[in-house]
């Protein structure tokens, strides 16, 4: 299965690529939510999706171009969660204090874009 990632800065954007993307055969996308401009609305996003979906919020720290605090971050994370996102991206320092909810599955990051890991 491929995932194709799906930065955008407005939902409509995000939405109508999402679309095209199934049509031409996608399987899953990773919603990229700190490429929103404006506080992301999940129920918009998630409302008739026509794949399963992948929310991702990523700080800077992890290449995201989020630009709010990482409370309002997690809290994001949180609601995608309660909203009924089919999986959601947590990077391995905060899934300890983000709990499992509900069918959705948790995907556990850790970002090294320095070295590539022996094992």
């Amino acid at each position: 299965m491929i995932c194709v990632s799906i930065g955008r800065t407005r939902h409509k954007m995000m939405i109508a690529e999402h679309q095209q993307l199934a049509e031409n055969g996608a399987e899953l996308v990773e919603y990229r939510l700190d490429w929103l401009g404006n506080v992301p609305d999940l129920g918009r996003l998630l409302e008739n999706r026509p794949t399963p979906v992948v929310a991702t919020c990523r700080r800077p720290a992890d290449y995201g171009r989020w630009r709010g605090t990482e409370e309002q971050r997690q809290a994001i994370l949180r609601s995608a969660i309660a909203d009924g996102v089919d999986f959601v991206d947590l990077e391995e320092d905060i899934a300890g204090s983000i709990p499992r909810y509900g069918k959705t599955k948790r995907i556990v990051s850790l970002h090294n874009f320095d070295e590539t890991p022996e094992d």
